[in-house]
């Protein structure tokens, strides 16, 4: 006889029993998840290395700025002692025209030259000296009124309405040099607006905001933008890659060192600064600055000792 078998039921179920139409959409939801994230991966990779192409140009740029500087400071220490030198002799000269009005007012034409001479000497050589920051704790909003405050007769004499909104954000870095390089920009935005018609709009807005910054080695850091728009005329678009030399300037007055020692104030900071056109008229200058800053090429970083 043939002995029986038993066949024991199965204990996985069967391909039918799978409802394959929700396998199936769970596959599809995991893809598309998987898509997007891919896409963002490759989005954010893109930006972060715009960010650092950026970063290691406006470095590049930074010391070809430093080396200039160097140059520019011999040059200017040799023009400031004969300088000295013709001011005394104008001074003179005026005291020995005594009686003679018409001479006098050509001595004071010398003395009025030798004083514009001066002033460019003196932008050159702030161009040219060392950065050597001292740390400080500094308030946001505190940082920009200081600046109105030394921009205030300018403001006054284009009669520009000013606009600034600002939460208070502590962060570090060496207020006096911050402030001044927030002047240059002020003191721009003024410019812009001087030839303006009176019927125009003659708007200057200030806007400071949290960011992050990539710095040189691709960290990204903790940072600051400082933003001042005006509603003049805007950049030619041949003048936009030139406004960082120095000595260069649209205008008839002026060095055309303002940018380019604020340029030279953002790079001690580690931070950016650009300069661009608003789509809807006038332009916009932004400052980027790490809330910690550290010291970069020809910068010094010194903290500031607490008062005893």
């Amino acid at each position: 006889m043939t002995a029986a078998t038993t066949r024991q039921p199965s204990l996985q179920p069967s391909l039918d029993s799978i409802d394959l139409g929700a396998l199936l959409d769970q596959f599809r939801v995991a893809t598309e998840g998987l898509e997007r994230t891919q896409h963002a991966l490759r989005s954010e990779v893109a930006r972060l290395q715009d960010e650092l192409r950026e970063s290691k140009r406006q470095l590049s740029r930074a010391r070809e700025l430093a080396a200039l500087g160097e140059m520019a400071a011999g040059i200017a220490h040799e023009v400031r002692n004969p300088l000295g030198s013709i001011k005394l002799f104008a001074a003179a000269l005026r005291d020995d025209l005594a009686g003679m009005p018409d001479e006098q007012r050509l001595a004071d034409r010398i003395a009025e030259g030798v004083q514009r001479l001066d002033a460019v000497v003196g932008d050159v050589l702030r161009f040219a000296r060392d950065q050597r920051l001292m740390i400080e704790p500094i308030d946001s909003c505190d940082l920009v009124e200081r600046a109105l405050a030394d921009c205030d007769a300018a403001i006054r004499a284009v009669e520009a309405n000013v606009t600034f909104s600002c939460e208070p954000v502590r962060f570090e870095g060496d207020s006096g040099m911050l402030r001044q390089a927030l002047v240059n920009l002020l003191r721009n935005a003024c410019d812009a607006l001087e030839d303006r018609a009176a019927e125009m709009s003659r708007d200057i807005a200030i806007d400071i905001a949290e960011t992050s910054l990539v710095d040189a080695d691709g960290a990204s850091v903790q940072a600051m933008a400082f933003r001042v728009r005006d509603s003049g005329p805007g950049i030619p678009e041949e003048v936009v890659t030139r406004v960082f030399n120095p000595f260069y300037s649209t205008r008839s007055s002026g060095t055309g060192l303002g940018l380019a020692i604020t340029h030279r104030i953002v790079d001690a900071h580690g931070g950016r600064l650009s300069i661009s056109n608003v789509s809807v008229g006038g332009a916009e200058a932004r400052i980027v600055i790490p809330k910690a800053p550290r010291a970069t090429d020809g910068a010094i970083c010194q903290q500031e000792e607490a008062a005893v």
